[in-house]
């Protein structure tokens, strides 16, 4: 488990908005918890598959015409810039720009995303 600890640690250090240490934006027990529910629900390669069947795939997919929100955190990865969301979502309704965060935002940063959400939706209120 060692291995995998460290490996999996190594993700939250890359793909968080940090000061360098991954537990500069989430505690120690909030990153073994989540690897915890990875490896004894036995799931972290069945999580993974997503990726493994699509590392040829590219952004170039369908053009949507629900609404769609979208709140972009300034450490994402990737990081998709306005022009390829305004020009793949024709029913744009929210776009946000986050002040801080990365690729996990509701461990990061829960109560921006929370806020996100509700500013996404409001506009579908009638």
């Amino acid at each position: 488990m060692v291995v995998c600890c460290a490996g999996a640690r190594q993700k939250f250090q890359s793909k968080t908005d940090n000061h360098g240490l991954a537990e500069d934006t989430l505690s120690m027990d909030d990153m073994l918890d989540a690897i915890s529910l990875y490896w004894f629900t036995n799931s972290a390669a069945s999580s993974g598959r997503i990726y493994w069947e699509n590392k040829s795939a590219t952004f170039a997919g369908p053009k949507l015409t629900l609404p769609v929100a979208v709140t972009v955190f300034p450490k994402d990865i990737p990081r998709l810039p306005r022009n390829w969301i305004e020009d793949t979502y024709s029913n744009l309704i929210h776009y946000g720009e986050a002040e801080k965060g990365g690729h996990f935002a509701a461990l990061e940063q829960p109560e921006i995303l929370v806020r996100e959400i509700r500013t996404g939706l409001r506009a579908l209120r009638s």
